[in-house]
């Protein structure tokens, strides 16, 4: 393809290469790629996503960049039991698929990170602080289904490397 011309000094290619040849990614030893998540919004509670009389899922849509190099547009899945309590209770964060293809996102990422910063921005829609609609302190057995809240929030952390998923 006509890329040897363009590698580094240590061999690699540059990123764009990488991404347009699938190359996995590769960093110099103590520097971890920054991945920047564009939140774009939330879909609550549908029941087009499976959400059931035990489960409620709802689903993000984001962008994800590596290192300021766009990957794409990805969804990913909240699942929070019914019943518990809406500020509190656990939230399962799906991984990222991306958009069209359904294909996982099998780039650098750190999955602790995403799922912490995707639940901190459906509870800021939803919640005693929420944006979209408040709810008191403590709500359960709340049932809202089909909401669908378009808010932009970028957030950014390192990537702890290719996950093994």
């Amino acid at each position: 393809m006509g890329f040897s011309r363009g590698r580094n000094e240590r061999g690699s290619l540059p990123l764009l290469a990488r991404l347009l040849l699938r190359e996995p990614f590769s960093y110099s030893p103590g520097v971890m790629p920054k991945v920047g998540v564009t939140f774009k919004e939330c879909i609550q509670d549908s029941r087009e996503y499976g959400t059931d009389d035990e489960y409620m899922l709802s689903r993000v849509s984001v962008d994800i960049a590596v290192d300021r190099a766009d990957q794409g547009g990805f969804i990913a899945d909240l699942k929070q039991a019914v019943g518990t309590d809406f500020e509190t209770g656990p939230i399962e964060v799906g991984r990222p698929i991306e958009v069209g293809t359904h294909k996982p996102y099998r780039g650098p990422f750190d999955q602790v990170r995403f799922a912490e910063a995707a639940t901190k921005y459906f509870r800021e829609l939803l919640g005693s602080d929420g944006w979209a609609i408040k709810l008191r302190p403590g709500s359960t057995n709340i049932r809202m289904q089909g909401n669908r809240f378009v808010r932009k929030k970028v957030v950014e952390f390192d990537a702890i490397g290719r996950q093994g998923w």
